[in-house]
């Protein structure tokens, strides 16, 4: 194929003018097009090019080019682009520009122009090396294998993975990307950097696979009204930490299953920040903490949709005088945690758990560090579950199901308690001290070491056992307690 060179010949300054070729022709599909010191003269692109092979814009090495390119026709290539370092011309397209090849723009007097097309790019993007980069309004679409390689204050506006492709937020980015319009994955999207989507939102296709190193994440800073996390198609995946920093109310997080961290932050504003959660599921499974910092509060609002919320860890992160508040206020807001409760408030802020008329169910092995919750409404730890009380606890009504186990030398408060052991499946009551006001009921339990403190009796049925160091506000049967004889019966059977 041939490589025309840009020489202006006719001095007309268009594209589609032939005598301003070296070729005498104007570009053919499968040419080199290279612009160089032999004409700095502008070139307006007054056509929809032909799908070119490659082109170059020279700098150092092939000879400065210092015009400007401009135009509103499409630019189409099966391999590269390339703007040399040395380069000091002008890209200026409000076009789309297709290149199949890998993008690389270099070269600190470079002025790139994106205008308001879409960039379709089928290798890497490197765009780090511009030496002014205007996002203004355009849209990167990734359609192969690749990497994004950029740096701070140099901003993209939207940026859509596509289906099938795989794109590295590369390590050679300088500390972060941040994209002014909407990020749309439906392909691979792997984060060797941080993301930050200002102000824009964040969709997640069926087809998206979100994966990340070491505490990398998505931040969405300050998403405003209907912004946010917008999208979450069934089949999606994302394993990557979710920042939401700085959230206005009625910014969008919609439910879904997280495999990472959910972050939900505020570091300055007062008196303002909400994240209301949608109706629906919500799969915190790489856990959920809430952060503040200087003088930030922030409202984790579950009371106005009531979703039903799965999640590992729950962190209560304050360092700062604002507040963190988490409202699930009269609504039935169902928390189901299998991991730890973890209290990391420094700050001189308030905590505020406001209970709701749903159930706080532990499921799983948690740590309870919650000293600054209060009340948490209705309390469950289910069957087999195992709950260690690192602190005190205060409650409504509390259960404890079949082959429950909770530990730790702390007190519960509730109004109304009650195990519920079976035939085989005990539940384990061990240390841990109880305060109610209604008198409470234990069956199949194994207590030991624990007060029923002034207050309301508890009573133990005939199946349970006395293990001892209990005090009388616990009422076991003087006689025919089977407890030994189950227990002897499960080491023969074992």
């Amino acid at each position: 194929m041939a490589v025309p060179n840009w020489t202006n010949g006719n001095g007309t300054n268009i594209w589609s003018d032939g005598a301003n070729w070296s070729t005498a022709v104007k570009p053919q599909a499968g040419d080199t097009v290279t612009f160089t010191n032999t004409s700095v003269a502008n070139c307006t692109v007054d056509e929809v090019t032909a799908e070119l092979g490659s082109s170059t814009i020279g700098g150092t090495s092939s000879g400065v080019y210092s015009g400007t390119i401009t135009g509103s026709n499409k630019i189409q290539m099966t391999g590269n682009m390339v703007i040399e370092d040395g380069c000091t011309g002008t890209l200026d397209m409000n076009a789309d520009i297709d290149i199949d090849g890998d993008f690389t723009g270099d070269g600190a007097g470079v002025t790139v122009l994106c205008g308001a097309g879409t960039w379709t790019i089928g290798g890497s993007f490197d765009f780090k090396d511009v030496g002014t980069w205007t996002r203004e309004t355009s849209k990167i679409l990734m359609t192969g294998t690749g990497d994004i390689i950029g740096k701070i204050n140099l901003d993209l506006f939207a940026l859509t993975i596509q289906n099938g492709a795989t794109t590295t937020i590369s390590a050679s980015t300088q500390t972060l990307l941040t994209m002014r319009g909407d990020l749309e994955i439906a392909g691979n999207l792997i984060l060797s950097e941080r993301i930050v989507v200002d102000r824009a939102s964040v969709i997640l296709r069926s087809t998206a696979v979100v994966t990340t190193g070491v505490g990398e994440q998505i931040l969405l800073s300050t998403p405003q009204p209907g912004e946010g996390l917008t999208v979450f198609e069934a089949g999606a995946s994302i394993s990557c930490i979710l920042h939401m920093l700085g959230p206005d109310a009625g910014a969008v997080l919609t439910p879904g299953t997280f495999d990472g961290l959910v972050l939900i932050s505020n570091t300055s504003v007062t008196d303002g920040p909400v994240m209301r959660l949608s109706n629906g599921t919500y799969n915190f499974d790489g856990g959920l903490e809430m952060f503040t910092q200087n003088t930030g509060d922030i409202t984790l609002d579950t009371k106005t949709n009531a979703p039903t919320i799965n999640v590992t860890d729950v962190t209560i992160n304050m360092d700062s005088t604002g507040d963190i508040t988490i409202d699930n206020d009269a609504a039935a807001v169902d928390w189901n945690i299998s991991g730890n409760v973890v209290d990391e408030i420094t700050g001189a802020g308030t905590f505020t758990w406001s209970p709701g008329t749903g159930t706080v169910t532990f499921d799983g092995t948690t740590n309870y560090d919650g000293a600054d919750f209060g009340n948490l409404g209705d309390v469950t730890v289910a069957a087999n579950a195992d709950l260690a009380l690192a602190t005190n606890m205060e409650c409504d009504d509390f259960v404890g199901a079949q082959g429950a186990t909770v530990t730790g030398a702390f007190l519960l408060t509730c109004d109304n308690f009650t195990l519920n052991g079976i035939n085989g499946n005990p539940v384990t009551w061990t240390d841990v001290d109880v305060t109610t006001t209604a008198a409470g009921t234990a069956a199949w339990s194994d207590v030991s070491n624990s007060d029923a403190l002034p207050g309301a009796d508890i009573t133990a049925d005939a199946n349970s056992n006395n293990g001892g160091g209990n005090d009388a506000g616990w009422l076991f049967p003087a006689v025919g307690n089977p407890w030994y004889q189950y227990a002897q019966e499960q080491a023969v059977a074992a």
